[in-house]
This record gives C-alpha cells, sequence and structure tokens, in this order.
C-alpha cells in the first residue's frame, strides 16, 4: 500500500494496454493492512476513504474485469493508452454489456474506480465518468432472512455432504462463506480456528458431532489441504435444491448466519444478560467489526427469546 501512495510519474505507458492495467492495480494492493491503517494512510495521501485493494480474489476480479474493458476499447478503437480512453467509449463498453446482470455491471464499475484511483496516484490524467449502479432485480422471489429450530433441521436434512456439513459450521458458528472456503484440515482441532474477513483470526468451540464429522470427512487429506474443495456456486445450488425439497424459500447461505445470531442471542438472554451485553458478545463470536454490537442488531429483528 505504502508503495501505491506515491507518485512515480508517467511510467506506466509502456508495454500493452493489458500490462498498464495490471501494473497500475497491483500497485494498489494493500493486503495485511487493517482497516485503521488503510483509512490513515488514505488520509495521509488526500483521498477520504481507503484506496487500496484489500483481498486477492477482489484484486483478480478487478484486474479481470478492467483487462475486459481496455480489451474492448482497443478492438473497436485502436488506442494503446489508458490516457487516449475517451467518454464515447465508456458509454460504448458499459451499452455493450447493458444486458448482463447487476452483479456484472456494479463490479465493472467499481473495477474502474479503483483503475482511475491508481492513475491519478501515478500523475495521469483519466477524465471519464462512470454510470451509476443497477439496481438488482430479485422478481417475485421470496427471501428468507433467518430459519427456525425446525426450518434447519429439514434444510439440513435435504442436503447431501459435504454441503450438509458446511451449512452446519455457518449454523452453528455464524461464520462466513470465506471463513468455510479458507478452512484448512490442520485449523480443525478443539476449537476451530477461523479465517475471517479482513485478516481476522477466531479459534471458536465447536460441538463434538460437528468435529468428529470434520474428521471423518478430512481422514485421508493432506494437513494443509483445503477441507472443502466447492465453489460457491456449487454450495448456493445445493442450498437452493435442498430448500425446496424441504418447503422453504431460498435465505441463501446469510441466513444460516442470521439464524445463528438469532438463536445465541435467546440463549444468551435466557442466561441474564442484557440485550446489549448479548449484542456485545454475538458481533466478538460473528466477526463484526462493530464491537458494539450495532452490525449485530440488524440480524436480530424478530427474534424470541
Amino acid at each position: 500500500m505504502a508503495k501505491a501512495l506515491t507518485t512515480k510519474g508517467n511510467n506506466r505507458h509502456a508495454g500493452s494496454l493489458v500490462y498498464q492495467v495490471v501494473q497500475l492495480l497491483n500497485d494498489l494492493t494493500a493486503f495485511g493492512f487493517s482497516r485503521h491503517t488503510a483509512k490513515q494512510r488514505a488520509r495521509d495521501a488526500g483521498f477520504g476513504k481507503p484506496v487500496g485493494i484489500h483481498g486477492r480474489k477482489t484484486l483478480i476480479k478487478y484486474i479481470g474485469r478492467s483487462i475486459h474493458f481496455v480489451k474492448w476499447c482497443r478492438r473497436e478503437y485502436g488506442i494503446c493508452s489508458l490516457e487516449a480512453i475517451t467518454q464515447p467509449m465508456v458509454d460504448g463498453y458499459f451499452a455493450s454489456i447493458a444486458h448482463g446482470s447487476a452483479w456484472t455491471w456494479d463490479t465493472q464499475i467499481a473495477a474502474l474506480n479503483k483503475l482511475r484511483v491508481a492513475m491519478e496516484l501515478q500523475g495521469q490524467e483519466w477524465r471519464v465518468t462512470l454510470p451509476p449502479g443497477r439496481p438488482r432485480k430479485l422478481g417475485m422471489r421470496v427471501h428468507q432472512e433467518s430459519y427456525s429450530a425446525d426450518e434447519i433441521r429439514r434444510l439440513l436434512n435435504a442436503l447431501r455432504p459435504p454441503y450438509r456439513l458446511m451449512a452446519q459450521l455457518q449454523w452453528e458458528l455464524g461464520i462466513r462463506w470465506v471463513s468455510v472456503e479458507r478452512l484448512r484440515v490442520r485449523d480443525i482441532g478443539p476449537r476451530l480456528h477461523i479465517s475471517g474477513k479482513g485478516g481476522t483470526e477466531q479459534w471458536l468451540p465447536i460441538s463434538r458431532v460437528t468435529r468428529n464429522a470434520l474428521f471423518r470427512w478430512t481422514r485421508t487429506l493432506p494437513i494443509r489441504a483445503p477441507v472443502f474443495d466447492r465453489t460457491y456456486s456449487a454450495y448456493r445450488s445445493a442450498l437452493i435444491k435442498a430448500g425446496a425439497a424441504a418447503g422453504l424459500p431460498y435465505g441463501g447461505s446469510h441466513a444460516l448466519r442470521r439464524s445463528f445470531a438469532r438463536r445465541r442471542l435467546g440463549e444468551l438472554m435466557r442466561q441474564g444478560l442484557t440485550e446489549r451485553e448479548a449484542r456485545r458478545i454475538i458481533a466478538k463470536e460473528m466477526g463484526h467489526g462493530d464491537k458494539r454490537g450495532r452490525i449485530t442488531l440488524a440480524y436480530h429483528a424478530g427474534v424470541d427469546v
């Protein structure tokens, strides 16, 4: 990140458009920096918010979308420099992807915004205006915010391995999908080592049943191997099919996380804690950045205590 916040002059013109994109966005990487450090560096550089890219997957995604954009500009207009991109080119490109999803549209805007920042940090000018974000269309789909204990049981019974174990972990521990994806065999023990969002780490207790199920699933895997080799798309598809088989509206993996929060709040309050005290504990368990539990409060609407 430190190198991204220093001006090196106009030394990014050499090489192909793809090379220029890769070099500029790589200069924005800020792996391992805390949010506080990122904000401080952004203020020192004169920006109002963090300008770095804090995840490897995000970097790969932004590079891919930016390369798609510059290749289109080169094919349609024959340009060889990022500074040669003009507003009509940007408008034409977004018109060409208008049939795509809202996610693709918004990701493209985010990627090009990062590219613009990287160019500014290198002393280059890119005077183009990007279109606003596009609303996502959910149609008439009913979205489940969380599940009751009976609904969780039905959902888990309808899932096949290893998706049942993945959903069990999210419901039991309240962890994000990214933590399930990052889980390694060596992380399994009396407490489960969780790698969370923003580089956070936790050691969370798990039930004996779940721990034994993890040991059985990973008994032939190397210690550094991932516990689950499934993609989010496959996991999401499994949840949709299992929900339909169990007669439940789609809720996605985050509904399992919300179900944990509501169940845990009820448990803590029945133990005699106030709601505020319980929310603080749950915020820490769920890896929320706001330890006062204000984010966690959004997970608790309609909870039974």
